[in-house]
């Protein structure tokens, strides 16, 4: 199945900053969703290739495997088939329909995809996703950075409270969460602690370092945490 583990949006949402709903919502894909390198050689073409077979192969004598067809979904995506990979999950979908894997999985191709309707569609999957698991912290952030492009601010935080709840220690949730709490005026301090907690569970992201920075520098001369790290 997929690795849910690190799927986030591109540009997290930034404090202050309002969100063109209209545009695509791109997403980094999980583990199992890699951009492929620009160049590749034969040998892993071949591999793929290999691949592909063996999972139809599985597939016709089990039809209907999901995680025959995740597998396959995955190799479809790394040759560049987006649809191909589409209707694996499809076909995965009708098989059940309550699978939380696969309707989060294809919520995220259909973000990175980013067609007309597919924010709308992969929000709706999110959505579901949540209802069929609601302690999935994948889940639970990846539907909150959505309904915070949203402006559904907040069902946005309910979210991400949520999520928090079950992995206080996540310094991505906290950074977005600190953003959304800034767009709707919340107190400086609480949004300025919610980043600094941010960067210090996570000090390589840059959303967090930015946001934190930002808000050190508009408090100017007040002093206090200026010189914080």
């Amino acid at each position: 199945g997929y690795s849910a583990e690190g799927a986030g949006l591109d540009a997290a949402p930034v404090g202050g900053e309002p969100v063109d709903t209209h545009e695509p919502l791109p997403v980094d894909l999980p583990e199992l969703l890699l951009e492929e390198d620009d160049q590749e050689d034969g040998e892993e073409s071949s591999e793929k290739d290999h691949a592909e077979w063996l999972y139809r192969e599985a597939l016709e004598s089990h039809p209907g495997d999901i995680m025959a067809l995740s597998a396959l979904a995955d190799v479809l995506h790394r040759k560049g088939d987006v649809d191909g990979a589409m209707r694996c999950f499809d076909d995965s979908l009708v098989v059940d329909p309550q699978h939380r894997a696969t309707l989060f999985s294809k919520a995220l191709l259909l973000l990175s995809r980013g067609n007309p309707g597919d924010a709308d569609t992969a929000t709706d999957l999110l959505a579901r996703a949540v209802a069929v698991d609601p302690t999935s912290v994948p889940c639970l952030y990846m539907y909150g950075r959505v309904l915070h492009c949203q402006n559904r601010l907040d069902e946005a935080e309910d979210m991400y409270r949520s999520a928090l709840s079950y992995e206080p220690q996540r310094g991505d949730i906290l950074s977005d969460y600190g953003a959304l709490l800034e767009a709707v005026g919340g107190d400086d301090d609480a949004v300025r602690g919610m980043y600094k907690r941010a960067v210090q569970i996570s000090p390589d992201n840059a959303n967090a370092l930015s946001n934190y920075a930002r808000t050190l520098e508009e408090r100017g001369g007040e002093g206090g945490e200026g010189g914080d790290s």
